[in-house]
C-alpha cells in the first residue's frame, strides 16, 4: 500500500507475449489535476539508443472500476523479473 503522497508503479505484460507492454499509476489519495495533466503530457521515455518507450493514458478512475486481474483478491503474488 501507499502511503501519503506516493504513487506505486506496476509494470505489467498484459498480452503474454513476454514484454512489459502497460503501466499501472496507483496512488492512494488519487491524483490532483496537474498530476492527471502531467500523466496525460507522458509520451515517451528514452532508453539507450533504441526506440524510445513510447505511453498512452488510457484510464482513470478508482480500483473498483478497473476489472484488471492486477487489482483482484489474492491469497499470493508471484513477482517475476527478466532472465
Amino acid at each position: 500500500m501507499c502511503g501519503p503522497g506516493q504513487a506505486f508503479f506496476l509494470p505489467t505484460d498484459e498480452d503474454g507475449d513476454g514484454r512489459i507492454d502497460h503501466l499501472t499509476v496507483s496512488a492512494t489519495r488519487g491524483f490532483d489535476d496537474l498530476e492527471v495533466r502531467a500523466l496525460d503530457r507522458f509520451r515517451e521515455l528514452r532508453w539507450g539508443d533504441g526506440d524510445p518507450l513510447r505511453f498512452l493514458l488510457v484510464g482513470l478512475g478508482r480500483q473498483d472500476d478497473f476489472r484488471s486481474r492486477l487489482f483482484q483478491a489474492a491469497r499470493v503474488w508471484r513477482s517475476a523479473r527478466p532472465e
